[in-house]
């Protein structure tokens, strides 16, 4: 069987990887309503006004660095390459056909081999939504219309960002995408998405 044959066998038995921004966003959401409660029964217990203000006051700089973790944690998706891609970068203009598989060469000439995340995937759909410019059903639906007019399939799925590393890292001409906190050295980055813009890597 070959690599790109088992990419679904090999994802089954692994869990994903849960990123380090939403436990952080977690966290900031919880603490930030701790405070809250602390305030309201800061107020019905009659507190003095110069209490509280110490109270919320404390409070809010202990929230600080947690704010900072969780608007920095907005970390960036990054769009990673077999190391045999001769291109450095990549736009998005060049991108979209790819992944839309109607081009499948890279912009040098040499083969393209797109691999996906899951569809329920935060990542996958922040991708979709910055490179296809398509939401989850209507991406379903351009894939289901492609099928009923006889174009090509959709890229294979990798079931997990450590098997979207390990399947571009090993498979020429492959391009996938990941939580930047996901990444290693296996791959090259060829283009990142932050905010929901593309940028140079």
């Amino acid at each position: 069987m070959s690599h790109t044959e088992n990419v679904r066998q090999t994802g089954s038995q692994r869990c994903e990887t849960v990123h380090s921004s939403e436990i952080f966003k977690s966290v900031f959401v919880y603490s930030l309503g701790a405070l809250f409660s602390v305030c309201r029964r800061a107020i019905k217990s009659n507190m003095r006004k110069s209490s509280l203000r110490s109270v919320i006051v404390g409070a809010a700089l202990l929230l600080l660095p947690l704010s900072s973790l969780a608007a920095g944690s907005r970390d960036s998706i990054v769009v990673i390459a077999n190391k045999s891609v001769s291109v450095a970068k990549i736009s998005r203009d060049d991108l979209r056909p790819i992944f839309q598989t109607k081009k499948d060469t890279w912009p040098d000439g040499t083969p393209a081999k797109p691999f996906n995340l899951p569809e329920g995937n935060s990542v996958r759909q922040g991708f979709d939504a910055a490179i296809l410019g398509l939401d989850p059903d209507r991406i379903a639906r351009y894939w289901i219309d492609r099928k009923i007019r006889g174009g090509e399939r959709p890229p294979q799925t990798a079931p997990s960002s450590a098997v979207m590393v390990k399947v571009v890292s090993k498979t020429a001409g492959a391009v996938g995408y990941v939580d930047v906190a996901e990444v290693d050295s296996s791959v090259k980055v060829v283009a990142k998405i932050v905010d929901g813009q593309m940028v140079a890597p």
